[in-house]
């Protein structure tokens, strides 16, 4: 009797762990890269009243990214896609589905636009009111508050950017093309690290206090290099988004992207606790002592390290999994995924837990404080 090999596809637990250890991969490299992003923040603005100026700036488009990318547009934007594409694929076919998937994407797109680009200019027309808002404190403090409103004016054009990458980026992901959300980040930190290598190189900057209501030379070219890295970063998605033969200009219908909307409220009040006290936590450090803001950002950064690269991993794979099993009423492979999922997670996430804990002290030495 001849017996052959089942070619049966992996159970979702292995399949999820082979896609996630890929994925992470590049994850890594990308966190690292953004690290070290930080590690030059850190060697030409210090712990000083000039870095709280730049933390406290570059927390708005930072938060902003974080919840649509990672709490409005990923949980609720995921799922909705691939319930369309399935159902359209279903009733007339693959055609049907691209097309009323990409709707409903361009659609989803025009509210954010709608929504975001009004707050943005608004923004940049009261950046002290603003500023004041997410750094109270600076209110003691006139001179931070003109520096870091500066900074601002500077950096709304690009949390505009970021929020649209952010829904290129869903696209990838419900389409199961892993790497370009992951590859995308990568840009702003390898430009970042260019533009400040050199000019650390020519002696254009340098640690120095912040003189009057002017921020310094470093925060300038920093906040300059990442509204030049997010035009690339677009050029990439817009790049990617042609080889997968998907088209921004099309049809419109408001109306086809309402549900999505009326639906952020409720994902952003379930998931989005960790950023907001990230911005409670910020805006009591501005009370606190000079150098504070920056410190609390520099151990964030820190504890975000293995945060994402392993809990941004396993998210970017098994969300656009998840959503398929369940439209496919696959149920069984579903509970399997999700608690394949939740272990690799902790199995993961304690070992850098306990790592971080064990060693603060000397990393925060060796990496913030240039071994001293």
């Amino acid at each position: 009797m001849n017996t052959q090999k089942s070619s049966s596809p992996p159970p979702p637990n292995e399949q999820l762990a082979r896609s996630t250890l890929a994925v992470t991969s590049i994850v890594v490299i990308s966190r690292v890269l953004g690290f070290a992003r930080d590690l030059v923040i850190a060697y030409t603005l210090g712990g000083s009243a000039a870095a709280d100026v730049f933390v406290a700036a570059f927390r708005i488009p930072n938060t902003a990214r974080r919840m649509i990318s990672e709490v409005m547009v990923s949980m609720p934007f995921i799922p909705e896609y691939c319930r369309r594409k399935t159902k359209g694929y279903l009733e007339k076919g693959p055609a049907e589905g691209e097309r009323r998937a990409m709707l409903f994407c361009r659609s989803a797109m025009l509210w954010i636009l709608l929504v975001l680009t009004p707050l943005c200019l608004l923004g940049m027309i009261f950046p002290e009111q603003v500023m004041l808002m997410v750094a109270p404190g600076f209110i003691l403090h006139p001179q931070q508050t003109e520096a870091a409103s500066t900074l601002l004016y500077l950096l709304l054009p690009y949390t505009l950017i970021l929020c649209t990458l952010a829904v290129g980026g869903a696209i990838m992901q419900a389409r199961n093309r892993y790497l370009s959300p992951v590859i995308g980040p990568c840009i702003p930190n390898v430009t970042v690290l260019l533009v400040m290598g050199a000019a650390i190189w020519i002696g254009d900057v340098h640690l120095s206090p912040m003189e009057g209501g002017e921020p310094t030379r470093s925060a300038l070219i920093f906040c300059q290099a990442l509204l030049f890295s997010g035009l690339l970063q677009w050029m990439y998605m817009a790049r990617n988004m042609r080889q997968e033969k998907l088209r921004w200009l099309g049809p419109v219908r408001l109306k086809t992207a309402l549900p999505f909307v009326m639906r952020l409220p409720l994902s952003f009040c379930g998931t989005a606790t960790h950023q907001l006290n990230i911005l409670i936590a910020g805006m009591g450090a501005s009370f606190l002592a000079e150098g504070t803001i920056s410190q609390l950002h520099y151990a964030d950064q820190l504890i975000s390290l293995p945060l994402g690269m392993f809990g941004m991993a396993v998210g970017v794979i098994a969300l656009p999994q998840f959503t398929e099993m369940a439209n496919k009423n696959e149920f069984a492979n579903l509970r399997a995924g999700l608690a394949g999922s939740m272990k690799l997670a902790l199995y993961l996430s304690m070992p850098a837990a306990a790592g971080l804990a064990g060693i603060a002290d000397p990393l925060v030495r060796i990496l913030f404080m240039r071994g001293e």
